[in-house]
């Protein structure tokens, strides 16, 4: 017996319930069980994709920390990370730069400008924290 679960129940000779002749011969068991077996479809479909989904992270996985690739994914890592380092500095110190302007205006009203310092530097961490973070 090949095919899904629904093939197996309708090679059974047991009527199709999609078909027109069916509604007849069938009553009122298969209007009652078709609903349970649309969800069971649907688990069944979901599964398969989880399954999939899985053999498709362990092979990343396996190929990914094999001895020929393992001297690559160093040297990606390093590239992404540290190499990366003027970039953040880049934005960081351009954001805290329009950041400062823009609120010392605010801030000279108050007479609180000695707070600027502070200021940007905890917004530009606690913003920049969730950009940066892997």
């Amino acid at each position: 017996m090949r095919g899904n679960l629904l093939m197996a129940v309708t090679e059974n000779n047991q009527p199709d319930p999609a078909s027109p002749e069916s509604k007849e011969k069938c009553g009122t068991g298969m209007t009652l069980t078709r609903p349970f077996a649309l969800l069971g479809e649907k688990v069944i479909g979901w599964i398969n994709v989880l399954g999939t989904a899985t053999i498709f992270l362990f092979m990343a996985v396996w190929k990914t920390f094999r001895p020929k690739q393992f001297a690559k994914v160093i040297q990606q890592i390093y590239y992404i990370g540290a190499s990366s380092v003027t970039i953040i500095l880049l934005v960081g110190l351009f954001t805290g730069m329009v950041l400062g302007l823009q609120s010392y205006h605010a801030l000279s009203q108050f007479g609180a400008v000695g707070g600027l310092g502070a200021l940007v530097s905890l917004s530009l961490i606690r913003e920049l924290d969730r950009c940066l973070q892997p």
